[in-house]
């Protein structure tokens, strides 16, 4: 990968925080001014940041790189991604009791819509309920896999990299495909917001995770399969 390319997943990656942070900080001020309520400054949050993420996520498959370094960044993007996500926002939530003990005011809007913009369309992430804390688990267990392929990556063990990845990102989509035919065939959709924006950001965050982690594994197999066949040709 080269540094040009280093530098634009770099550049996708600040334009999604800062994206992130401008969305709920911007209806957190709207909400104080306009009185809009906590539900509703969430649901419309989430819908905005909802896209954000999936745009970014799918950038770096867009570049213009060659095919091969495409797909690379778009796969290292992802664990990296999701990684940052798994420490700063999953891992919080269920294991501090002031983040998810507190009450859903608007003084507490400020800092809780990082996580209520999501949580408030789940009842099993907003009551942290043990099944919760069990799929959180099992998701940190994968990422730990994909960190350790990324820190493959890094020391120039590509083929144990890719494998590692692949491996992470089918235990991704594993756990987001059965955590949402949970929702549906065990909960009968009863712990899943019933308004339209609730569902909307439960099915479209959830869903695309699921979808990116599989097409994440996928590719990783792939440049494992593209480099294997490089060395042997060589």
């Amino acid at each position: 990968m080269t540094d040009a390319h280093k530098k634009q997943l770099r550049l996708i990656g600040i334009i999604m925080v800062a994206g992130v942070i401008l969305i709920l900080g911007g209806w957190t001020v709207a909400s104080s001014v306009f009185d809009i309520g906590v539900i509703r400054t969430c649901r419309f949050a989430g819908t905005m940041v909802m896209p954000l993420l999936i745009i970014c996520f799918l950038m770096p498959l867009f570049l213009k790189q060659p095919y091969h370094q495409k797909i690379q960044g778009f796969v290292i993007f992802w664990f990296i991604g999701s990684l940052a996500f798994d420490f700063l926002w999953e891992i919080p939530l269920w294991t501090i009791p002031a983040i998810h003990e507190a009450p859903h005011t608007a003084e507490n809007l400020p800092w809780g819509i990082i996580w209520w913009a999501y949580t408030l369309t789940d009842t099993l992430y907003t009551d942290v309920t043990p099944i919760m804390i069990a799929f959180e688990i099992w998701w940190l267990l994968g990422n730990l896999i994909g960190l350790a392929g990324l820190l493959k990556l890094k020391k120039g063990k590509d083929l144990h990299g890719y494998i590692l990845l692949g491996v992470c990102g089918a235990l991704q989509c594993y756990n987001a495909t059965i955590y949402m035919f949970m929702g549906v065939y065990v909960d009968h959709y009863e712990t899943i917001a019933p308004d339209i924006m609730g569902r909307a950001i439960y099915w479209g965050l959830n869903g695309f995770w699921g979808i990116a982690s599989c097409c994440a594994s996928v590719l990783a197999f792939k440049l494992l399969l593209a480099k294997k066949t490089k060395e042997l040709k060589e």
